[in-house]
């Protein structure tokens, strides 16, 4: 329980020996004080400030369910006063670290429309799309990194996470047009700020990067060979026009030294090879083709795809001694020593009886 004892003025008086009516030297305009009753029964006298500070306290300690509690309790005690917003942001960012996504959602939200500087409400907005994509609600996490972007006056730092964010979100819904677009302009701000030192080895930079390649892998795998002769000539054409475009990405990537996504654009470079090998391979055969001509004819396919496998062998080695010397032995690098096995595999049983021929 509370009573709210209001917003007090402090009278100096300054009284003379002589003097009959006290003079009105200075006044003080108090923070509103209330009386709170705790969950152990105990009544004290309650400020907004030290409340605050106390909120703030705890969150630096790392006592963020603490922090949360007194945050809330600024909002609820002192809803007229200029700490609410403030109050309802930190909140959520406490509640962020105890991955409590809903409620940190709802606080970010109030922070939002009580926040007045444009600042603090594309802070929230930011903040507040780390909780949607926490809970994969990529339609939400587009519009308020929309909004933040819009309420501008973020750093040059937070622009560029803002658009690989924005890139990245647009990229689940399948929008791959509006992602690259977002993606591109993260990299642009990237190379604009490439002086800041908090760009450098930048996780959101390096992701947007990495999903570049990713919509050309995507788009490259989208074309399959289809008869007739003259329709496959156009797909080798687009196919190859994608694949260039993808393996430039991924490369780029591997550059940016970030070590996550350099061994996973590794493992992806490896693999656009491999597919490529696959694709072809499984390339349509005219009905009409006997067993034998279709045996000469995969002779001679392999024989001209043959080197796709040992780049894709090449790649996926590689791709390991660079995860060896980074450290980064997670699931990237399991996934590129798995297909490392299969390539060696097919160069050593697919090849074997085309070896020596003419």
């Amino acid at each position: 329980m509370w009573c709210r004892l209001g917003r007090g003025v402090f009278l100096v008086v300054v009284v003379t020996a002589c003097a009959t009516v006290p003079v009105a030297v200075e006044s003080v305009t108090l923070d509103p004080l209330v009386l709170h009753s705790d969950s152990e029964g105990k009544v004290r006298a309650v400020e907004a400030r030290g409340l605050f500070k106390e909120g703030q306290t705890a969150y630096t300690a790392g006592r963020y369910a603490e922090s949360v509690e007194k945050f809330v309790l600024v909002a609820k005690l002192f809803p007229s006063t200029s700490y609410v917003g403030h109050a309802h942001f930190n909140a959520g960012l406490g509640l962020l670290k105890l991955e409590r996504w809903e409620d940190a959602i709802s606080h970010f939200q109030t922070a939002r429309g009580q926040l007045t500087k444009h600042r603090d409400r594309s802070d929230a907005c930011i903040h507040l799309a780390a909780a949607y994509e926490a809970t994969k609600q990529w339609a939400k996490t587009v519009e308020v990194l929309t909004q933040a972007l819009v309420f501008g006056q973020l750093l040059p730092v937070d622009v560029v996470e803002t658009h690989a964010r924005l890139g990245d979100a647009l990229y689940r819904q399948g929008k791959l047009a509006d992602a690259e677009d977002a993606l591109k302009k993260a990299l642009e701000g990237y190379r604009d700020h490439i002086h800041i030192p908090a760009l450098h080895q930048n996780r959101h930079v390096a992701r947007a990067q990495y999903l570049i390649g990713e919509i050309y892998q995507r788009l490259f795998g989208s074309i399959q060979f289809r008869l007739p002769v003259a329709a496959m000539k156009r797909d080798l054409t687009d196919k190859s026009h994608f694949f260039l475009k993808s393996q430039s990405a991924f490369m780029r990537c591997i550059r940016l030294r970030h070590s996550y996504w350099a061994v996973a654009a590794g493992f992806q470079l490896g693999k656009l090879y491999e597919d490529f090998y696959d694709h072809m391979m499984a390339s349509e055969v005219p009905s009409d083709m006997s067993k034998d001509d279709q045996g000469i004819y995969f002779d001679e396919l392999k024989r001209y795809i043959k080197p796709l496998v040992v780049k894709a062998i090449d790649v996926y080695e590689r791709n390991i001694g660079m995860s060896d010397r980074l450290g980064e032995d997670g699931e990237w690098a399991k996934k590129t020593q798995e297909r490392l096995e299969r390539m060696r595999t097919i160069l050593r049983t697919e090849f074997k009886e085309i070896e020596g021929r003419p």
